[in-house]
C-alpha cells in the first residue's frame, strides 16, 4: 500500500506490518483482520499492538522449532502528539500499570477513552511523562522475558536492550559532551553462563553487536571478507577476558549546519562543539566533566591519548567520500 500520514504511534496508532501472516502483500497496515478491526479504537495503544505482533512472531518460530532473531523497536520513549490532552511534542499518557512484588508480575489496566476532542473521558490511563514511558518500557521487556519462559527458550536466548541516542530535550541532536551517543546497554542471557555480572564501564559501540552475535551463533566465518570496525564482546562477556578490546567510542553527527565528530577515550573526550573534557573520573550524572582548557596542565597520558584520538578522527573523516555521499554546493570536506 502507499504511504499515508501517520496519525499516531501511541494511541489509536498507525502500525505498518511487514510480511504479516496470511497476507499476500509485503506491507499492510494494522488493523488488518476482522478481529483486530473490531477491537481497534481510541483506546488502542501502539506499543501494545507492537508487542502482540512480536509475541505472535515468537510463537510461530517456536511452533516451527526455528531459532529466531528479533529486532524490536519501541514507540515508547519518544515525544509525540497527545490527542487526549491536545498537547504537541510531549510524553503521552500510557496505560496504568501495577507491580506485584510477591508474584513478580505486572498488571495492566485496560484503557478506555470516550468522548470527543477537547472533552475525552478516560479510565485506566496515567498522566504521562517520561517516567511513565520508562515504566512501560520495563513492562514490555518483562513481557518478552515471560514469553521466552512460556515458550521454553529463555535459557537459549540473549536479550540486548539499548537505544539509539539520548532522549529529546537532552541528548537527541545534541553536540554537548556525550549526551547524544552515550546510552545504556543491558545484556541478559540467564542460561548461557556469562562470566561478567553487574555494571560495567567498558567501551561498547553498536558496531560491536554484529561480531558479537556472529560469535554467539557460531558463524563468525560468515564475516570473512567484510570490513568490520566492530569488536566482539563474546570473549569479555562469555569467556575469561578481563576487558573488552575497544579503546574508544566514536560518533558522527550530520546536520544542515555541518558535520561533527565526537570521540571518547579513557582519559579525554572531544564533543561536537570542538571542546575537550577530562573523563578520567566517571561522574554520577555522566555529564559534569571538567573542560580541558590548558593541555600543559594535564598529565602526559592525557595528551598522548588526545593525539591517538585525533588520528581516529582523521581515519573516519570520510562522510563526503563514502559511496552513499551526495555532494551539495558549498559543502566541502574540512580537515
Amino acid at each position: 500500500p502507499g504511504a499515508r500520514p501517520q496519525r499516531s504511534y501511541t494511541w489509536r496508532p498507525h502500525v505498518l506490518l511487514f510480511n504479516a501472516p496470511n497476507e499476500d502483500e509485503e506491507l499492510v497496515y494494522y488493523p488488518n483482520t476482522k478481529q483486530t478491526r473490531e477491537a481497534y479504537g481510541k483506546g488502542t495503544f501502539g506499543p501494545d499492538v507492537d508487542m502482540e505482533v512480536t509475541k505472535q512472531f515468537m510463537e510461530t518460530c517456536a511452533e516451527d522449532d526455528r531459532p529466531f532473531f528479533l529486532y524490536a523497536t519501541s514507540r515508547i520513549g519518544h515525544k509525540a502528539y497527545d490527542f487526549i490532552n491536545q498537547e504537541i511534542d510531549t510524553w503521552p499518557p500510557t496505560p496504568k500499570l501495577s507491580w506485584n512484588a510477591a508474584r513478580q508480575r505486572y498488571r495492566k489496566q485496560e484503557p478506555v477513552i470516550a468522548g470527543r476532542a477537547g472533552n475525552y473521558k478516560t479510565k485506566g490511563i496515567n498522566d504521562g511523562g517520561i517516567r511513565r514511558h520508562v515504566e512501560y518500557l520495563d513492562y514490555t521487556i518483562w513481557q518478552l522475558v515471560e514469553k521466552c519462559k512460556e515458550l521454553g527458550v529463555l535459557d537459549n536466548t540473549v536479550i540486548i536492550f539499548s537505544t539509539d541516542n539520548g532522549t529529546k530535550g537532552w541528548g537527541k541532536d545534541s553536540r554537548n559532551k556525550q549526551r547524544g551517543p552515550h546510552v545504556p546497554m543491558f545484556i541478559y542471557a540467564p542460561g548461557l553462563k556469562m562470566t561478567k555480572q553487574g555494571r560495567s564501564n567498558e567501551f561498547v559501540s553498536f558496531v560491536d553487536i554484529v561480531p558479537t552475535v556472529a560469535d554467539l551463533m557460531g558463524v563468525s566465518d560468515l564475516l570473512d571478507g567484510y570490513e568490520l570496525h566492530g569488536q566482539s564482546l563474546y570473549p569479555y562477556l562469555f569467556e575469561e577476558a578481563e576487558k573488552h578490546t575497544r579503546e574508544y567510542n566514536f560518533s558522527y553527527q550530520t546536520r544542515s549546519d555541518g558535520h561533527k565528530q565526537l570521540v571518547r577515550g579513557s582519559y579525554v573526550m572531544k564533543d561536537g562543539g570542538e571542546r575537550w573534557f577530562d573523563v578520567s573520573g566517571e561522574k554520577r550524572d555522566l555529564d559534569s566533566y571538567p573542560e580541558i582548557v590548558n593541555w600543559n596542565k594535564v598529565p602526559q597520558e592525557f595528551r598522548d591519548e588526545r593525539d591517538k584520538l585525533l588520528e581516529v578522527l582523521d581515519e573516519f573523516d570520510v562522510y563526503e567520500t563514502e559511496h552513499d555521499y551526495e555532494p551539495k554546493t558549498n559543502n566541502r570536506r574540512r580537515k
